[in-house]
């Protein structure tokens, strides 16, 4: 009767530890997207009144993914 009680106290420990862990993480990558998003929010704002997205080299490579997925031509 002890070992199944010990079994399964170890398996709760390894799910609690396992899911503070993930919170954890998820915490860091949450704050460091919110970070890197108000960061780019303030350089174009920081750039003119009406920032010209159309430069900027992600929404390039976006636009060009999204046409290759679509089975557009690159070059239309």
């Amino acid at each position: 009767m002890d070992n199944r009680i010990a079994e399964g106290t170890i398996i709760f420990v390894s799910v609690l530890k396992w899911f503070i862990l993930a919170t954890g993480v998820g915490a860091i990558v949450g704050t460091a997207t919110y970070l890197f998003l108000e960061i780019l929010k303030l350089t174009f704002s920081a750039g003119s009144a009406q920032p010209n997205y159309s430069l900027h080299p992600c929404r390039r490579a976006f636009r060009a993914g999204y046409r290759i997925l679509c089975g557009r031509c690159l070059y239309n």
